[in-house]
């Protein structure tokens, strides 16, 4: 599936590619970032371009689609969003992270608020649901400001499932 290439007035929204490789390697080692997502923190640049060789293909396959977001004055990688499981029977799921470098400045919002529109009106999307840390007030803030509404899993008081209809 191709990515199309989203812009603001301060942000492109462009596919990731292998020339992303150290800014994406720079976001999964970082543990704080990697506890946030609930995922593995990566420990070699190796394991990051295997898991962007593992996405292009999963993309490429039209099973989900993934947006680098990048500064319009430099357009390095400072973050990402996508969707996943577009050709799966329910809502695709939302995700997303900003280096900490970025975070508080109200970049992912206008990313995320460009993407969904994107996701609306382009792919028809009317559910997006998103997994989200139960202590990650910051996600549940951007989150509510988005319009998703969130609450905790049944089975896992340590996370929750928040919803945009």
């Amino acid at each position: 599936m191709d990515v199309p290439q989203l812009e603001t007035p301060s942000l492109l929204l462009r596919a990731l590619n292998a020339s992303d490789l150290d800014e994406l390697h720079g976001l999964f080692s970082n543990s704080t970032l990697c506890t946030a997502l609930q995922i593995e923190v990566h420990q070699t640049a190796k394991q990051t371009e295997q898991a962007l060789a593992a996405h292009l293909h999963r993309q490429a396959l039209g099973q989900e689609l993934f947006w680098g977001i990048a500064p319009r004055e430099e357009n390095i990688v400072i973050g990402f969003c996508g969707l996943k499981n577009l050709q799966q029977a329910g809502s695709p799921e939302l995700h997303f992270a900003i280096s900490p470098d970025f975070q508080q400045n109200g970049w992912m919002h206008t990313a995320l608020a460009t993407m969904l529109q994107y996701a609306s009106v382009r792919l028809k999307l009317t559910k997006i649901k998103t997994f989200i840390g139960a202590d990650n007030t910051a996600a549940k803030h951007l989150l509510s400001a988005l319009t998703f509404k969130g609450k905790p899993l049944r089975e896992d008081n340590t996370r929750e499932i928040w919803v945009r209809k």
